[in-house]
C-alpha cells in the first residue's frame, strides 16, 4: 500500500546568514528574498505553491485510490478462485465416493447373487 505524507518546509525568509555561497548566488538568494517580501508578490507566490500543491496531492490520492481498488480487486478475485477450487475439489470427492460405493455395492451384490447359486 502507497501513503501520503506531507511535510512542512519553512520557505520564508530565506536562511542567508550561516550558508558559504558564492557571492553571485547570495546576491542572488537576496534578490528572491527582496521580491518574495513585499505582500503582494508574496500572496502571489504563496497562491501559486498552495494551487499547486492542491494539485499534486489531488493527482497523489487518485493515484492510491486506484491502486487500493486495484489490489481490493485482485484479493476478491483470489478468494472467489480459492471457493471455486474448494467447491469444485468437494464435487469430485462426492462423485468419486459415489463410484466407489456403486462398485462395492456391485461386487457385493454379484458375490450373494454367486453364493447363492
Amino acid at each position: 500500500m502507497s501513503e501520503y505524507r506531507s511535510t512542512i518546509r519553512r520557505v520564508l525568509p530565506v536562511p542567508i546568514q550561516g550558508i558559504y555561497l558564492p557571492t553571485e548566488k547570495r546576491e542572488e538568494l537576496q534578490e528572491q528574498y527582496d521580491l518574495l517580501s513585499n505582500c503582494s508578490s508574496l500572496i502571489d507566490r504563496l497562491t501559486f505553491e498552495y494551487i499547486a500543491s492542491q494539485f499534486y496531492r489531488g493527482i497523489t490520492e487518485s493515484f492510491i485510490s486506484e491502486q487500493a481498488t486495484r489490489l481490493t480487486i485482485m484479493d476478491a478475485a483470489t478468494t472467489h478462485s480459492d471457493e471455486m477450487i474448494n467447491s469444485l475439489r468437494i464435487t469430485y470427492q462426492k462423485k468419486r465416493q459415489e463410484r466407489i460405493t456403486q462398485e462395492l455395492n456391485e461386487v457385493t451384490s454379484a458375490f450373494q447373487v454367486l453364493g447363492k447359486a
